[in-house]
């Protein structure tokens, strides 16, 4: 369903008294993470129309900036990408407590899929027991690396894709550099690398710049340099994510075009010409290969490989 579709059921459920206490969001991180910001405005807004929360007062200033008293977000550690046993039992405490301002208590897991063994098992317990008037979000992309009891226990909001003919001001600049192709050409592909390094010095000032407005519309005067850079990478991760969707989307099309589909079904037909002239020199499975590329450069990625590095030992491996 559409962010807007889910939002409107959403606030359905906690009008008529039938929200659920568990709530898996399927869908890229970015996408995900605004409905939950959405989701969890609607719950604390005192001044919300219909299913839109103000966006003004207090309560919506405080969740933007996730420095609600009734809002526990907990995300992946920096360095480890994981969420560790000694935050959720930490998590356990925090939601003992009462509401500070609210009926609600709102609990969000950013990339719940990062959740070590021990700290599933220990989720999983407090999901099973929740405290009066919680509401738990689970953010992933990855729903199939959950505990199957963890998901069971919770309603799925499956986002749709926005369409890849979204207005991204990148959009254009990689879909050239993906056309064009290293073909083998150590030099084609530091060439390329160094491209897609532009894009994403851009994406990281764009992060600052939006954790600082962010900042300012919660009224919130200074934060310690530590959080504010963490909230910085957990933005830009988000738009590096999307450019990791948006290379392997253009090489899903590639592939689909090899195999002889229609226009229809490409995500990326505003780019039909770039497309099937890289098509039109390759094989099936070199096609298959590229997309295997790009899923092995993500995980490189998230193995904290340097993005120079990665990115250019992937753009040398495409064909």
């Amino acid at each position: 369903m559409t962010r807007e579709e889910a939002i409107e059921q959403f606030e359905r459920g906690v009008r008529t008294g039938r929200a659920g206490h568990g709530y898996l969001v399927v869908g890229p991180e970015g996408p995900a993470v605004e409905f939950v910001k959405q989701a969890v405005s609607l719950m604390f807004c005192g001044t919300k129309a219909g299913n839109k929360s103000c966006g003004e007062c207090r309560d919506c200033r405080w969740v933007e900036a996730l420095r609600h008293p009734d809002l526990h977000w907990v995300e992946p550690e920096k360095k480890s990408r994981i969420i560790p046993v000694e935050r959720i039992r930490a998590l356990q405490q925090e939601l003992s407590t009462t509401s500070f301002a609210s009926k609600w208590k709102a609990c969000v897991l950013v990339a719940a899929d990062r959740l070590g063994i021990s700290a599933a098992n220990a989720f999983l317990k407090t999901l099973e027991e929740p405290a009066g008037d919680t509401v738990f979000f689970l953010v992933t992309d990855s729903p199939h690396s959950l505990l199957p009891t963890i998901v069971s226990r919770c309603r799925k909001v499956i986002l749709s894709e926005s369409g890849a003919e979204s207005s991204e001001e990148w959009h254009d600049a990689l879909a050239g550099l993906l056309a064009s192709g290293s073909r083998g050409s150590a030099v084609a592909a530091l060439t390329a690398a160094d491209g897609i390094e532009e894009i994403l010095k851009k994406a990281r000032r764009e992060a600052e710049e939006e954790e600082k407005a962010a900042q300012e519309r919660a009224g919130v005067e200074e934060m310690d340099k530590e959080t504010f850079e963490a909230r910085v990478q957990a933005r830009y991760r988000q738009k590096r994510t999307a450019i990791l969707r948006f290379m392997l989307l253009w090489h899903r099309d590639v592939l689909l075009i090899v195999c002889g589909a229609g226009e229809g079904v490409l995500a990326n037909r505003s780019a039909i010409a770039g497309l099937k002239e890289h098509a039109s020199r390759l094989s099936y499975r070199q096609a298959l290969e590229n997309i295997q590329t790009i899923e092995k450069l993500a995980a490189n990625l998230e193995r904290n490989i340097p993005e120079p590095a990665a990115f250019a030992d992937a753009f040398l491996a495409l064909h």
